[in-house]
């Protein structure tokens, strides 16, 4: 079926760059200086997800916690600053640039499909010299529902003029993979460190990292 891919979809968050780990740890941090824990199921349900969709947001977390109101704006101005700090070092993960080479040589198209908001994925991609290697950027807060609904990978689809068997999705998180296998396409797993424990039996195929993989081998059988 390879010689029908004419598309490789990425996520952005936590496959191209590990944005993750440090926006977790950012609200940990922030948890903590307010004397509480983040527990794990509320950066659970953040991961490949907007955070005003979530079914529970670390700000009415943390204020039920700390039983009574919070100065909201002072803790979101916090945790900012502190994800920025540890964020701004952060280098496309391994293998991501050998594989966009692979597909910009076999003349394959590439878009970034991604729940997040236009600027934080072009301000990072141009940060670290990949803007132009994407031809779309197909993300929320743009009138489409966020994953795991699957109407940004539709979205996709329809902009780019492919079908849904033309294309591969590469994703890191279970809700990711849940929006692009409802669109119906083929979707490979690629966990990080955060999302390796999570479940990702949905994926088609799973792969522990990008690093040293050739194009042909994320190709469907």
């Amino acid at each position: 079926m390879g010689e029908r891919i004419r598309a490789v979809l990425f996520d952005f968050d936590g496959l191209i760059l590990d944005t993750e780990t440090p926006d977790v740890r950012a609200w940990q941090t922030v948890f903590e200086r307010h004397g509480h824990e983040f527990p794990d199921w509320c950066w659970i349900q953040m991961i490949g997800r907007s955070l005003h969709t979530v079914d529970i947001h670390p700000l009415d977390l943390l204020e039920e916690m700390a039983g009574g109101p919070i100065d909201r704006e002072a803790v979101i101005v916090e945790r900012r600053k502190i994800r920025r700090s540890l964020i701004e070092d952060e280098k496309p993960l391994p293998g991501v640039c050998a594989l966009l080479d692979q597909v910009a040589e076999a003349g394959l198209r590439a878009a970034i499909v991604s729940s997040s908001d236009r600027a934080w994925i072009e301000g990072h991609l141009s940060r670290v010299g990949l803007l132009d290697r994407f031809e779309r950027i197909i993300c929320g807060f743009e009138g489409l529902p966020s994953k795991p609904d699957p109407a940004l990978y539709k979205a996709a689809l329809d902009q780019m003029n492919l079908k849904a068997d033309e294309a591969i999705a590469l994703e890191d998180s279970p809700n990711g993979i849940a929006a692009a296998t409802e669109a119906g396409i083929y979707t490979i797993a690629i966990p990080n460190g955060l999302t390796a424990r999570l479940p990702l039996d949905r994926a088609q195929s799973v792969l522990a990292s990008l690093e040293g993989v050739a194009l042909a081998e994320l190709y469907p059988a």
